[in-house]
């Protein structure tokens, strides 16, 4: 009785919903295949539960079988595996994948999720030996927008590398494989799962039992950037505890000041001096220290690849001065998977009056949710933008002015005002205050 691993193009699952046609790609714990659904003629990524070495079929059935594993142990990591499904189930943004079924059949599970046509970052990178830096921090920015939401739902990704994200030809980015991905509280000992990447998993996750926090997906993004603008994998962080990794700076000298000081910080091996969050992250990229968090609040990369652009066009004002043209030229020949040669560059940045409409609906809404930090930060960069703008300033008076006969004149009332102070001085906002005190 011959044994073997994947299904076979022509099976099909779910009582017939999904045809199989081929195999994408096996890992240690699955097999996802590329399935066309019988009625709707959509085609679909099937992720199938499937311990590399421990889990075996014949050719007269579909059915897993175990083989040096008890039952007890595979059901646990069965779960874990549905885990990921519900895990990605709650997640809901443009550049995460997204879960259109669950099911079990043939003594295992499997998750459906809608086929992505794109290349990974990892074949964009070695067909092109490494990508020019405008190109790279777009996807990069795309991808820090991606962490950002999912730290925001307390998930660690713990598996960020160039092989987990799709470039499609939109020039999108779409994060995928949240099988490491588990729950955590910031900057606390806890235990997850070793799982780790070499070049790209920091040291806190070669550790069981750990400090872990948004810093550790922030070393691998920096590990992502890394390879994306020098084409070379970096050191793996066991080994640079021993000796130092070349700075990407030293591999590719036009690569941006503001670029490897961020790289660098964000590979640091200990986790107090990396980035705490995303938004360290981008301003330090960016080249700013305190100012407001531009990819957190969304001003760009909302518009497809348009407001994506934005965050380009910013790092060239930034460092323009001093970057000198890139010489990369991909190689020639054809793409034998015509895919690759599809991406096109980023298009063309919005115009001023396209940034400042924005600007002003995000603090809008930031501020008719009650976000008012946010929508604070918002309207101050819609100052530097539009001076002349006082929206912001009406919107916390206005709410100050209509909280006074409930509460009086108290630190509720004093919370909105400060922030319409700090936005405009006026006689009014001042004579206010002073009663506050």
């Amino acid at each position: 009785m011959d044994e073997f691993r994947e299904l076979s193009a022509g099976k099909t699952l779910y009582n017939g919903k999904y045809i199989i046609e081929r195999t994408l790609g096996m890992g240690g714990f699955g097999i996802t295949y590329y399935a066309i659904h019988a009625t709707l003629h959509k085609y679909y990524a099937i992720k199938e539960f499937f311990i590399n070495g421990y889990c075996v079929r014949n050719t007269q059935s579909s059915e897993v079988h175990l083989q040096g594993m008890t039952t007890e142990t595979y059901i646990n990591y069965k779960q874990n595996f549905k885990k990921e499904a519900q895990t990605l189930a709650e997640l809901d943004h443009p550049y995460i994948v997204k879960i259109v079924d669950v099911f079990e059949e043939n003594n295992t599970s499997y998750i459906v999720m809608p086929f992505i046509k794109g290349v990974t970052l990892q074949q964009l990178v070695n067909k092109y030996e490494k990508l020019e830096y405008e190109t790279a921090v777009n996807y990069i920015a795309q991808i820090a927008e991606a962490i950002e939401y999912i730290h925001g739902h307390y998930i660690l990704h713990r598996d960020i590398s160039p092989d987990n994200v799709i470039i499609t030809p939109e020039n999108k980015i779409a994060l995928i494989d949240f099988g490491s991905a588990r729950e955590f509280v910031h900057d606390k000992t806890q235990r997850h799962t070793t799982i780790v990447k070499k070049g790209y998993a920091p040291l806190e996750q070669y550790a069981a039992i750990s400090r872990k926090g948004a810093y550790s997906d922030i070393y691998a993004l920096g590990a992502v950037f890394y390879f994306t603008l020098t084409g070379r994998k970096p050191m793996d962080a066991t080994e640079r505890t021993l000796e130092n990794m070349f700075e990407p700076i030293f591999l590719v000298p036009s690569i941006p000041e503001d670029a490897n000081r961020t790289i660098m910080k964000a590979m640091s091996l200990k986790p107090e001096n990396r980035h705490q969050n995303i938004k360290e992250f981008m301003d330090d990229l960016l080249g700013k220290k305190a100012k407001r968090n531009i990819l957190k609040n969304k001003v760009f990369i909302l518009l497809g690849g348009a407001l994506a652009a934005l965050l380009t066009v910013i790092v060239i004002w930034f460092i323009s001065s001093n970057k000198p043209e890139s010489n990369v030229v991909p190689p020639p020949g054809p793409d034998p998977d015509g895919i690759i040669d599809t991406i096109p560059p980023p298009p063309p940045p919005p115009t001023m009056e396209e940034i400042i409409k924005e600007t002003l609906n995000k603090a809008n809404k930031a501020f008719n949710l009650a976000q008012y930090e946010i929508a604070f930060d918002l309207y101050q960069e819609l100052q530097t933008l539009k001076p002349d703008d006082d929206t912001g300033y009406k919107n916390f008076m206005l709410i100050a002015k209509e909280i006074i006969p409930l509460v009086g004149y108290s630190e509720d009332v004093e919370y909105f005002l400060l922030y319409a102070q700090k936005l405009k001085k006026t006689e009014e906002v001042n004579e206010l205050l002073l009663k506050c005190k």
